[in-house]
């Protein structure tokens, strides 16, 4: 990944506000970074704001504007924090090897109340496509690695609160669509990640059984997938 023109200038301005945390968006390129696939991914629903985190109510509305995980801090490249807060929390180790131990972090921060976030809606990274590493075991395992890494921040940080509990959730969703990951997961998953991946899916809220009558759906699936690719 690198940064786009001009950002760093842009940037230096906004620091001179003293958030906690800012957020910005990202374009998307072929792994050449030649070949523009997404000109703006964009992690939060509507402009640049400043949030401000006090209360429960500010913490829904956040996670009700975020687009996809990208809006709980999932992608590194985009996200500028505060040393000393960064360095003011304690790490819970449970989450290492869960490639999302910085998300924790993050988490802490804006759960930690009086603290704020500067979102800005633009693409201030250009991000390296075809190049994800949590993909080198498999795009079943790639699928899982969000769900096990922001169910246990769910469980973690909201267990008590069934309103943010809820909101959290409803990012993920966005994130990994039910009908269609259950469908990738019917063509590249076994019987043991499909098995997973309906457990995961029971905790936001859809019965297994209706998760596994999709997964019945490989053939269709595996059928449109050979459909796409002939039209490449």
């Amino acid at each position: 990944d690198i940064l786009t023109k001009n950002s760093l200038a842009l940037m230096e301005d906004k620091l001179a506000a003293g958030s906690d945390i800012y957020l910005c968006d990202r374009r998307e390129l072929d792994i050449s970074m030649t070949k523009i696939s997404n000109p703006h991914r964009r992690w939060l629903n509507g402009g640049s704001r400043l949030f401000s985190f006090s209360n429960e109510a500010d913490l829904i509305e956040y996670f009700s504007k975020c687009n996809s995980v990208g809006g709980l801090f999932s992608y590194l490249s985009s996200i500028i924090v505060k040393r000393n807060k960064w360095s003011d929390v304690i790490f819970d180790e449970s989450y290492i090897g869960t490639a999302y131990a910085h998300v924790y972090i993050l988490l802490r921060i804006i759960n930690n109340m009086n603290s704020t976030l500067q979102y800005i809606s633009l693409p201030l990274v250009d991000c390296r496509g075809d190049n994800d590493t949590f993909e080198s075991n498999g795009k079943a395992r790639r699928i899982k690695i969000d769900f096990i890494g922001y169910l246990k921040l769910r469980e973690d940080f909201y267990n008590n609160n069934t309103k943010i509990y809820i909101s959290f959730g409803r990012v993920l969703t966005k994130e990994r669509p039910w009908f269609y990951t259950s469908l990738a997961m019917a063509c590249y998953g076994d019987s043991t990640d499909r098995a997973e991946l309906a457990s995961f899916y029971k905790k936001l809220g859809y019965p297994k059984i209706a998760t596994n009558l999709i997964f019945r759906l490989k053939g269709l699936a595996s059928y449109t997938k050979k459909i796409k690719l002939a039209k490449m």
